[in-house]
Protein backbone atom coordinates (compact mmCIF):
# COMPACT_ATOMS: atom_id res chain seq x y z
CA UNK A 1 0.00 0.00 0.00
CA UNK A 2 1.34 3.42 -0.58
CA UNK A 3 1.30 5.96 1.84
CA UNK A 4 0.90 9.60 0.92
CA UNK A 5 0.36 12.92 3.42
CA UNK A 6 -1.58 15.72 3.25
CA UNK A 7 0.11 18.75 2.78
CA UNK A 8 -2.05 21.82 1.70
CA UNK A 9 -5.41 22.74 1.05
CA UNK A 10 -6.95 25.12 -0.97
CA UNK A 11 -10.02 26.25 0.05
CA UNK A 12 -13.21 28.67 -1.85
CA UNK A 13 -15.13 30.77 0.87
CA UNK A 14 -18.20 31.99 -1.20
CA UNK A 15 -21.86 31.04 -3.15
CA UNK A 16 -19.93 30.51 -6.03
CA UNK A 17 -16.40 30.03 -8.11
CA UNK A 18 -16.82 33.90 -9.61
CA UNK A 19 -17.84 35.02 -6.18
CA UNK A 20 -16.13 34.84 -3.04
CA UNK A 21 -12.30 34.26 -1.22
CA UNK A 22 -9.39 32.00 -1.81
CA UNK A 23 -7.52 30.37 1.70
CA UNK A 24 -4.69 28.44 1.64
CA UNK A 25 -3.73 25.99 4.71
CA UNK A 26 -0.54 24.00 4.35
CA UNK A 27 2.10 21.90 6.30
CA UNK A 28 5.36 23.64 7.43
CA UNK A 29 7.58 20.34 8.43
CA UNK A 30 5.72 17.55 9.73
CA UNK A 31 3.82 19.39 12.65
CA UNK A 32 2.71 22.70 11.82
CA UNK A 33 0.12 24.40 9.57
CA UNK A 34 -0.29 27.86 8.63
CA UNK A 35 -2.99 29.53 7.09
CA UNK A 36 -2.70 32.37 4.19
CA UNK A 37 -5.26 34.07 3.86
CA UNK A 38 -4.37 37.54 1.59
CA UNK A 39 -1.74 39.55 4.12
CA UNK A 40 -3.04 37.47 6.95
CA UNK A 41 -0.65 34.46 8.09
CA UNK A 42 -1.46 32.61 11.33
CA UNK A 43 -0.71 29.11 12.83
CA UNK A 44 -3.50 27.00 12.61
CA UNK A 45 -4.30 23.00 13.77
CA UNK A 46 -4.32 20.58 11.15
CA UNK A 47 -7.13 18.23 12.82
CA UNK A 48 -9.43 21.00 13.17
CA UNK A 49 -8.71 22.74 9.42
CA UNK A 50 -8.98 19.27 7.79
CA UNK A 51 -12.12 19.35 9.56
CA UNK A 52 -13.49 22.63 8.95
CA UNK A 53 -12.72 22.72 5.27
CA UNK A 54 -14.21 19.38 4.39
CA UNK A 55 -17.10 21.56 2.63
CA UNK A 56 -15.15 23.96 1.02
CA UNK A 57 -11.66 21.81 0.02
CA UNK A 58 -11.09 22.65 -3.56
CA UNK A 59 -7.85 21.61 -4.10
CA UNK A 60 -5.76 18.57 -1.78
CA UNK A 61 -1.92 18.36 -2.04
CA UNK A 62 -0.47 15.15 -1.08
CA UNK A 63 3.34 14.42 -0.73
CA UNK A 64 3.86 10.65 -1.51
CA UNK A 65 5.64 9.08 1.48
CA UNK A 66 6.77 5.69 -0.04
CA UNK A 67 5.01 2.02 -0.48
CA UNK A 68 4.20 0.84 2.78
CA UNK A 69 4.56 -2.53 4.14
Amino acid sequence: MNDYRITSVLSHIGSNMQHGHYICESSVGNTTWLSFDDERVQQVDQKSTLRRRSNSAYILFYEYRGAGG
